[in-house]
């Protein structure tokens, strides 16, 4: 879920799904807005001088190819954003604060980013390769966001996302991700990142 305000919190529920047509209909038929559909590549970052698993940090660099096939082929449009997303905070649904922005078009694809993370020290980990498509809907008093993905290696995955505005916000916003996921049926969160899960799956 992009954002740049400072104060923004990303609040989520991550599920592992089976039949992802039938998550689409049940969101259609709840009066989501379909966005474009997403080919992603995140290629993650090791810090020179800290654990990231440790402190349950991120950083990576998302390159992005907009389609309108929902197979994911045929690009339409290429970008690359960054992002960071902090240590989570306590509590029984996943919250962190993040900062994403997209690169200047002179580095489309991000490629003279990661040449300078890592002359600075920050090797790259494993790119997370996989198609997203993105459901904007109201709830309760709420946007929300609902991504369905196919991760490569990985499987099919859907994410119940809303940015929390500040730290006071968050038990509202984990309410309403949690009320969501249970009205479509999600009931057994996921809590180890698409990072944790391919590494796990490569051997890694």
């Amino acid at each position: 879920m992009n954002s740049n305000d400072l104060n923004s919190i990303e609040v989520e529920l991550k599920f592992r799904v089976e039949e992802p047509a039938a998550m689409l209909e049940q969101l259609v038929n709840l009066g989501a807005i379909e966005g474009p559909i997403e080919r992603h590549q995140d290629t993650y970052f090791r810090h020179p001088c800290r654990d990231f698993a440790q402190t349950r940090e991120a950083l990576r660099i998302r390159r992005v190819n907009l389609t309108t096939d929902p197979a994911g082929q045929g690009a339409a449009k290429g970008e690359a954003r960054i992002t960071y997303k902090g240590p989570h905070l306590v509590g029984p649904v996943k919250a962190r604060r993040e900062l994403e922005w997209q690169l200047d078009p002179s580095d489309p694809q991000g490629d003279q980013l990661q040449q300078l993370f890592e002359l600075l020290g920050f090797g790259p980990v494993a790119t997370v390769t996989k198609l997203r498509r993105t459901m904007n809907l109201s709830y309760g008093d709420r946007q929300l966001t609902v991504a369905i993905d196919d991760v490569e290696l990985v499987g099919r995955y859907v994410e119940v996302e809303v940015l929390a505005k500040g730290e006071d916000d968050v038990p509202v916003a984990r309410k309403a991700v949690t009320n969501l996921a249970m009205t479509l049926g999600l009931v057994t969160p996921e809590p180890r990142s698409y990072l944790s899960l391919l590494l796990i799956a490569s051997g890694q």
